[in-house]
């Protein structure tokens, strides 16, 4: 009977060892990304392009169905939105004003998890569109955004974005031949 035991406890180790040489082969094991690097930042790069032409056409489903259910949405100047509704009103606030006229994304650096659990992107905008006086303004800035995989696809987890200038501040003063003596 120890023999039979011995002989069934080194057949079971053997099939969980070839299992576990099989999952490491096809690249199913928890310790191997089902998705490499360059594809994920292929795929980000892919949304924010398609990111930019729904901004263009005021397109308020498609930027919002670019976000995570539970995201987060830190805009400048403004409060926090949590999740995809509030999301989704706060674009659908901003389009009814009128979609920019001109906008643009530079994802200037993408950076992958090595277990591709969750990527981030930060990048340059530049924006151009209806003011609050109704008057177009140009904007320029930073961003950062936070992905995360839901299923075959990423999608926005955390984003948060502010402008290259200061809201409200005085313009630049020339020096009077006074003040510099």
């Amino acid at each position: 009977m120890s023999r039979f035991l011995a002989a069934l406890i080194a057949l079971t180790v053997s099939l969980g060892a070839c299992a576990q040489d099989a999952a490491e082969e096809a690249g199913s094991t928890e310790e191997t990304p089902a998705t490499d690097a360059a594809t994920v930042e292929a795929s980000i790069r892919a949304s924010a392009d398609a990111f930019e032409q729904a901004m263009l056409a005021g397109d308020v489903e498609t930027l919002s169905s670019m976000y995570a259910a539970d995201a987060i949405l830190l805009p400048a100047n403004a409060p926090r939105v949590d999740g995809l509704e509030g999301i989704r009103d706060g674009f659908t606030e901003m389009m009814a004003a009128g979609a920019p006229t001109a906008f643009s994304l530079d994802p200037a650096t993408i950076v992958v998890a090595d277990d591709a659990s969750m990527a981030y992107e930060v990048g340059t905008f530049s924006w151009t569109g209806p003011g609050p006086d109704g008057t177009e303004v140009t904007d320029t800035g930073k961003y950062v955004v936070v992905w995360e995989p839901d299923g075959d696809t990423w999608k926005i987890a955390v984003d948060t974005w502010n402008s290259d200038a200061m809201p409200g501040a005085p313009a630049a003063v020339e020096a009077t031949e006074d003040e510099t003596t």
